[in-house]
């Protein structure tokens, strides 16, 4: 298996609403990937390519029109944030209290799992009731992992899936 090699290019430029611009570009056949230095530095987009589609970035220099459009979506999102930082600070905040709250649940219910499994060791409980014990709990921790690893992934920004623990507390075993 071969590694991908990919091209690295500096870009220096104006957009057109007149914004100076400064990143590294990365590509390859199939993917793009942009790091803004300045105006807004630390910002990353990327963009891949179908393999079905016969299109590539190497051919007729496509990846530079790819990459300053990259570039003004980054302009846009680092004017968003610098012009909402309260906001933005507020949304990071309340995703991380979220995120602490699943970890704080999940950990209950992985808790709960491991007494199921001692019943079953004991044989107080047989296989079926052990299974049918488990199950609502297994989902419950997977559907609290997709939404803290939503929170984590919308760096900050509230999640259409909101917590609910009356949800995922009528499927454990817990009274």
């Amino acid at each position: 298996m071969s590694a991908t090699k990919g091209i690295d290019v500096p870009i220096e430029g104006v957009l057109a609403d007149g914004t100076p611009v400064k990143a590294k570009c990365r590509y390859w056949a199939k993917d793009i990937s942009v790091e803004m230095l300045s105006p807004y530095p630390g910002q990353h987009a990327g963009r891949h390519i179908m393999f079905m589609s016969p299109r590539t970035y190497t051919a007729n220099e496509y990846w530079e029109k790819a990459a300053w459009e990259l570039l003004g979506e980054l302009v846009a999102r680092g004017r968003w944030i610098s012009s909402h930082l309260d906001e933005v600070g507020a949304r990071r905040r309340e995703a991380k209290r979220r995120i602490g709250i699943v970890q704080k649940h999940v950990e209950a219910l992985v808790a709960e799992r491991k007494a199921w499994k001692k019943q079953l060791k004991n044989g107080s409980v047989d296989q079926r009731t052990y299974q049918l014990g488990i199950a609502p709990i297994n989902k419950a921790i997977r559907d609290l992992k997709l939404i803290a690893f939503e929170q984590e992934e919308s760096n900050g920004a509230p999640s259409w899936r909101e917590i609910s623990w009356s949800e995922h507390k009528g499927r454990s075993r817990r009274g």
